[in-house]
């Protein structure tokens, strides 16, 4: 055999391994520019706080859906340290705000004053969450690094992907399936004080669902 027989052999695999490689750098610098800008949204080096929408996608608003609950959660190292989710309407302050609402939101849901759960009613989601920390910066005293909004379909994939979850006080547990008809019948259909019952609805519901997608491997999320 000659030797230009030999190099042809030996070219493909050293080809296809210089293509792994490559490959492999790829990632690994996918990986290092992930790290640097994820780190310190899950608060490594430092606590961060978000408050969470609970967008209600049945009753339709610019950024999704009315924002029927609300909480504000701290993250630190990755990890969730506490957690505060109940009804958007207590977080109101003491006091009625003293802010005149967009003259849409006056003629159309006949709400004089702008409050916190309208606070979305701008299609630009930066504008609508900046303007929630405002509002909570006014009315409550409430300092957050950033807003996320979740929605009923975002519920539904979570518990798609990780499973039935289990609510005190519910006598099913939460599917994707079941998890819209089950919550609006436990809130607004048993009886209950609806504002207190979001809390012991959802707080359970959010805390839960952060959790398992804390701990669930890569390919079940």
């Amino acid at each position: 055999m000659c030797s230009s027989d030999l190099f042809q052999r030996a070219a493909a695999p050293i080809n296809a391994l210089a293509e792994d490689l490559r490959q492999v750098h790829s990632v690994r610098m996918l990986e290092q520019s992930a790290a640097v800008g994820l780190d310190p949204l899950l608060g490594f080096g430092q606590r961060r706080t978000y408050v969470v929408l609970g967008q209600n996608d049945q009753e339709i608003r610019p950024t999704g859906g009315y924002i029927g609950t609300m909480g504000i959660i701290v993250v630190e190292n990755g990890r969730l340290v506490s957690s505060d989710y109940r009804a958007s309407t207590e977080f109101d302050p003491p006091t009625p705000p003293n802010r005149r609402s967009p003259q849409a939101l006056i003629t159309y849901m006949a709400a004089q004053r702008w409050h916190t759960f309208d606070a979305n009613w701008d299609a630009h989601f930066p504008t609508s969450a900046q303007r929630v920390l405002d509002f909570l910066q006014q009315d409550r005293g409430i300092t957050a690094d950033g807003v996320i909004a979740v929605n009923t379909p975002m519920i539904q994939l979570l518990l798609r992907a990780t499973g039935p979850l289990k609510v005190d006080g519910i006598a099913e547990p939460l599917t994707a399936d079941n998890f819209l008809t089950q919550t609006e019948e436990e809130i607004f259909e048993s009886g209950a004080d609806s504002v207190a019952r979001k809390r012991q609805v959802f707080q359970p519901v959010l805390r839960d669902l952060i959790g398992r997608v804390q701990d669930a491997s890569a390919e079940s999320v």
